[in-house]
């Protein structure tokens, strides 16, 4: 577990400490858990992709079905877990009303995201998936990329989903915004180690990019994760 994630699992631990988590929603589950809420709470997982369904093993129910569309029961998890989904697809807004509906008061909606105004969000949002795959194979060493339903997948990154909008979209609804953190990605740091020249390049483009944009575009800050609650006597707004 990376310093980030280490860091949202002890915030996590924290506010469910005196609560109970038995039920919680995996949100386009992919093929793995990566935070940890409640001591053996039962695990919903949805995804379009019956393969990454059937990857995820922590799952006890799996649901095929669009996050940003689906029907769930409302106020029927303690907690939903969205991690890097919401850039892969184009109502992001939809699936997080979706969130807000399917939780219960005083529960969390755990997210993470690439930060779409940084360099590495920029490119992705800008570039072919062709080279998105490439860069996969190439640059990371993922031979399988783009194979068999391994990623990386189709994004479109939509500027509803950076930081300070989904923040915006929380308190706008009258919830309540726990944690946010906007970070370097471990596949970042990875990236700039491996290709020492590269990542010199990259942190020298990121520095004028940074300056130009009146430090609103970060260099290295490069993913973002947020944690919701949703509170007592919650009313739609």
């Amino acid at each position: 577990m990376n310093e980030a994630n280490q860091e949202l699992q002890t915030v996590l631990d924290l506010l469910l400490a005196d609560q109970p988590v038995d039920r919680v929603l995996e949100a386009g589950c992919g093929s793995a858990s990566h935070v940890r809420v409640g001591a053996n709470p039962y695990i919903a997982g949805i995804d379009i992709s019956e393969k990454q369904l059937a990857r995820n093993g922590h799952l006890d129910e799996r649901i095929k079905g669009d996050i940003q569309r689906y029907d769930f029961k409302k106020s029927s998890f303690d907690a939903v877990i969205c991690w890097d989904v919401l850039e892969h697809i184009p109502e992001p807004v939809l699936a997080l009303e979706n969130f807000v509906d399917a939780v219960r008061e005083q529960g969390l909606i755990i997210l993470a995201f690439p930060n779409v105004f940084s360099m590495k969000g920029l490119i992705t949002k800008y570039t072919p998936f062709g080279f998105h795959v490439w860069a996969r194979r190439r640059l990371f060493g993922e031979k399988e990329a783009g194979t068999e339903d391994f990623g990386p997948f189709p994004v479109f990154m939509r500027y509803s989903i950076a930081p300070a909008a989904v923040e915006r979209f929380a308190r706008n609804k009258g919830l309540i915004v726990e944690f946010l953190k906007i970070y370097e990605s471990e596949m970042h740091q990875v990236f700039r180690q491996r290709n020492r020249l590269l990542g010199l390049i990259w942190k020298a483009i990121g520095t004028v990019v940074q300056t130009i944009s009146v430090g609103r575009i970060a260099a290295d800050l490069s993913d973002c994760m947020i944690v919701i609650r949703k509170p007592a006597n919650w009313s739609r707004k």
